[in-house]
């Protein structure tokens, strides 16, 4: 096997994170977003700038595992870009991608039944790396995962989600197109590919949509919900097998579903062979337990809830 340039290790790594073969849930850059969001929640509180949220994910995140707009954004920090620009230059690509949703989980989690204040937080961690449609995606989702931590349903949480996207842009539009197919098309499949003829396009051009543009991602991660029919397995499962950026979509559909399932709704092989165990190439967390950062995350919550004492 060739080895992998800069880190001397064989592709044989790759077994490690197959089926049967993974102890803990390895480095992603989803993970990282999702414990630098807590660790701006617990450092600067509901309070926190745009620019404090960046300079979170610089102190604790190796540029080597950023991508796309995130890592437009951190080096754009780094040489004293403030934000909001720190997403429009050097960003063309990545403008409208769906950084905001990946990094907008504990914003939601964090503002549970309390969906205004969760589009405020996502709002605020959106504006670093995105515009548009890029910043209506972490809003959207942040709201979805808010509600549904307390209505205990994704379709409800969906129908909230939407009442705090502005009802003339092309991701509310998006919004009731994927809406539209999936109650015209049976089954998954179908719906999918009316999501593609509409959305695989650039809007302002011939060409194909970036791989990981907001509309075509968040249109899948919808789709994948309704579709899902309350079943964590099956929605994530069509998360992924729909294509496009599938490992972030599918977390975010998982996340919506574990809100509403809680534990005691998700089968236990889901979750078993992780081992209460986060693995991380952050700064200072080589290991982190599931139930710590559950923990942690519930102390900022309770602070930030609609009916908190």
């Amino acid at each position: 096997m060739r080895t992998i340039p800069g880190y001397g290790k064989r592709l044989g790594w790759m077994q490690d994170i197959t089926r049967g073969r993974f102890a803990a849930v390895e480095p992603d850059d989803d993970i990282h977003y999702a414990i630098a969001g807590l660790r701006t929640l617990e450092t600067h509180g509901i309070e926190f700038t745009t620019d404090q949220a960046i300079r979170t994910i610089m102190a604790i995140n190796p540029q080597g595992i950023l991508f796309c707009a995130g890592l437009n954004m951190v080096r754009k920090a780094g040489f004293g870009v403030p934000a909001p620009l720190t997403a429009v230059f050097g960003n063309a690509v990545g403008r409208q991608s769906l950084g905001a949703q990946i990094r907008c989980d504990p914003f939601g989690w964090s503002a549970p039944a309390n969906p205004t204040l969760a589009a405020r937080l996502a709002y605020k961690d959106a504006v670093g790396s995105q515009t548009r449609n890029g910043i209506y995606s972490g809003i959207f989702f942040a709201v979805a995962i808010a509600d549904a931590l307390a209505c205990g349903d994704p379709v409800r949480a969906l129908d909230t989600a939407q009442q705090y996207v502005p009802p003339k842009s092309r991701f509310a539009q998006m919004i009731d197109f994927t809406r539209q197919a999936c109650r015209q098309h049976q089954d998954w499949e179908a719906a999918n590919a009316a999501i593609y003829a509409r959305y695989d396009q650039d809007f302002h051009a011939s060409q194909k949509a970036p791989m990981n543009h907001s509309l075509i991602n968040a249109a899948i991660t919808i789709m994948a919900i309704l579709k899902g029919g309350g079943d964590f397995g099956r929605t994530v499962c069509i998360a992924v097998m729909a294509g496009r950026d599938t490992d972030c979509n599918a977390a975010t559909a998982g996340s919506i579903l574990g809100c509403a399932l809680g534990t005691t709704g998700i089968p236990r092989f889901w979750t078993d062979p992780f081992n209460n165990t986060v693995r991380t190439e952050l700064m200072g967390m080589p290991t982190i337990k599931i139930t710590e950062l559950a923990r942690r995350t519930f102390d900022v919550a309770r602070k930030n809830g609609r009916y908190a004492d």
